[in-house]
């Protein structure tokens, strides 16, 4: 298949990013779906951790097998709401702009325009920064330590203004 130029350009611009967090979600596992349906897309059971909340209420899962270690996916009900990614542990993960591990507060800036804002969720360092989807109900967040990007969190609210985790 010939790709028409503007679309190939457009995929051009994800890489060098081999797996792509977005607002909605990351690879094959989307924000609103169920651990079932997450455990299917992934092909693999993932493992609850309920050390923030017993309740169950609002647990992390990691993949079983322990590929993805830097990837926690956020179920509020069971339903994933939010990913989180420490991107020491995922380097090859960035966003749709090609934003990964060590970017700079100026380049997510650049990528991101007006949209990027500064973080104000509880434990938001100064330079964190929130890009918000059109209707403020979804979004991303980029969390830097000593100037360079180190994490990022995707995914809806309420779940993604959490501070802590479930917190």
């Amino acid at each position: 298949m010939v790709w028409p130029a503007p679309v190939l350009a457009a995929a051009l611009t994800v890489s060098p990013m081999n797996r792509v967090l977005t607002s909605q979600g990351f690879g094959r596992v989307h924000v609103g779906m169920s651990l079932k349906r997450a455990e299917a897309a992934l092909h693999a059971p993932l493992r609850i951790d309920n050390s923030q909340d017993p309740s169950g209420r609002c647990v992390y899962a990691y993949r079983r097998d322990g590929r993805d270690p830097g990837v926690g996916y956020m179920l509020v009900n069971r339903v994933i709401q939010r990913i989180d990614i420490e991107l020491k542990n995922e380097r090859s993960v960035g966003t749709a702009h090609a934003i990964g591990q060590g970017a700079s507060v100026a380049a997510v800036l650049r990528a991101y325009g007006g949209k990027a804002e500064p973080d104000r969720t509880d434990n938001a360092k100064p330079g964190d920064l929130l890009v918000m989807d059109p209707g403020g109900k979804s979004g991303m967040r980029f969390g830097f330590e000593d100037g360079r990007l180190a994490w990022l969190i995707a995914g809806a609210y309420p779940a993604l203004g959490f501070s802590e985790g479930c917190l």
